[in-house]
């Protein structure tokens, strides 16, 4: 049975709905309210040719996961839609396994729905995911969901470095109470001699990301809000994330809104607060390792028990390079301690000094505001490192209570050029390799920066 409807031009058109209800028979057609398949396991038998709109009753829920795989849509401008009817949202309870899985196809949006998992697993709530070569399936969109007690909330990837996706947007969904991430994309892992980025022109805006608490069990970065990685051309605007990482005990620690693998990443327009760490990091914004042509701009960042913004990396090449940190706002950060400043720049703390660190980065109109918070103040800048061609200029840094102003050590000093920076403090302290001035002035006069 297919439907005929009208579109906007008067022209009639085909349209395939399926329809799924507690109340329906899977030996119905599926094709009205009143004649809905029970199941999803009926679904799975049902190919989703292009325009194809899958309605689950709002309200109701549906054990299991719904599945669009290479044999269903795969056309950009006629998305198969999955979503609610009548009143409320539909509800998958996913279980052990992934609430929906998007495999080796694009053209498909996913929107008003609660997608609810077994509380951890190796399973994401909407999982989009292709390993065959020389596909790059696109036209995903992932909105208006609410997504929780999964690994991941959202995951987007591939691992084939001849695979991925293009023109995926995630937008107006909640994610919280994840084990790893609220949202995250990923890839191969990266050669600096010979890049790949799997994931094209991704958009992540309006999300919100809480209480992805983090793998106490895991030695690598878990609990983090919204992380793209393996991404060229990607933008993280007009998200919050807060409350992220609280069980992360890894040596390499969480952030609220953070990149890697990636190469011309936007991230703007966001806020990241109160994120935290059982050991490492659990600030508010980074840059991190292989990022290069990367922006941070415009955020806000405070009450992070790690840095507000962190330039990063400590692996074996020079493939941080070209990214800027420019007109944000952190406040209150470095709650844990001294260790990271509410801007800290850290650049290779292992490997050859010559080819591991962070190079050719601008950072410039930020405002830095630190203040006790812990048994140690934090400064409102650490610096350390292996550094090339960094220029921190023309910023406003304060520093309250006994904070310092700069905290600067083991660090190529030819490397970083700090010009035109405004500061303020009841008692300024500037730590400069191995000395410690009590003035600006004093700092400036016996090492040329200001």
């Amino acid at each position: 049975m297919t439907l005929t409807g009208i579109d906007r031009t008067g022209a009639a058109v085909e349209r395939n709905d399926f329809y799924l209800s507690n109340s329906g028979d899977d030996s119905a057609d599926g094709r009205t309210p009143t004649t809905a398949w029970r199941t999803l396991d009926r679904l799975d038998h049902q190919p989703l040719r292009p325009g194809a709109r899958v309605l689950l009753d709002g309200g109701d829920t549906f054990a299991g996961t719904l599945r669009v795989g290479a044999g269903d849509a795969g056309d950009a401008s006629r998305p198969v839609w999955i979503g609610s009817f009548g009143n409320g949202r539909a509800i998958i309870a996913a279980g052990g396994g992934p609430g929906v899985l998007i495999q080796d196809t694009g053209g498909v949006r996913v929107g008003d729905l609660a997608i609810t998992g077994g509380g951890g697993g190796t399973a994401d709530g909407v999982t989009v995911y292709t390993d065959r070569p020389g596909t790059r399936p696109s036209g995903i969109l992932v909105e208006d969901l609410e997504v929780s007690g999964f690994r991941n909330g959202v995951s987007i990837g591939a691992t084939c470095p001849d695979a991925g996706y293009h023109g995926v947007q995630v937008r107006k969904v909640v994610a919280r109470d994840n084990r790893e991430s609220g949202v995250a994309t990923y890839g191969p892992t990266f050669d600096a001699g010979r890049p790949v980025y799997v994931n094209t022109d991704i958009t992540v805006s309006e999300v919100v990301a809480f209480g992805n608490a983090g793998d106490p069990a895991a030695h690598v970065n878990t609990g983090n809000g919204i992380v793209l990685g393996s991404v060229s051309g990607g933008r993280v605007v007009g998200s919050v994330a807060y409350e992220n990482g609280a069980h992360s005990l890894a040596p390499e620690g969480p952030y609220g809104i953070w990149t890697y693998d990636s190469t011309g990443v936007v991230i703007e327009r966001n806020i990241s607060h109160h994120n935290q760490t059982g050991a490492a990091d659990g600030g508010g914004f980074d840059l991190d390792q292989n990022t290069s042509n990367c922006v941070l701009q415009h955020n806000l960042s405070y009450s992070n028990d790690g840095p507000g913004y962190l330039l990063f990396s400590n692996v074996a090449n020079r493939a941080n390079t070209g990214n800027v940190i420019r007109f944000n706002s952190s406040v209150d950060d470095g709650r844990r301690g001294d260790f990271y400043g509410g801007i800290t720049i850290m650049g290779g703390l292992s490997g050859p000094a010559s080819a591991t660190g962070v190079f050719d980065a601008q950072v410039y109109g930020n405002t830095v505001t630190v203040c006790r918070s812990a048994a140690k103040t934090p400064p409102a800048v650490r610096i350390t490192g292996t550094l090339g061609g960094i220029m921190v200029h023309d910023n406003v840094f304060t520093a309250r209570d006994d904070a310092e102003l700069v905290s600067a050590e083991n660090f190529t000093m030819a490397g970083i050029m700090l010009r035109d920076n405004a500061y303020h403090s009841p008692s300024p302290v500037v730590g400069w390799a191995g000395g410690r001035f009590t003035t600006v002035a004093d700092w400036h006069s016996a090492t040329g920066q200001h």
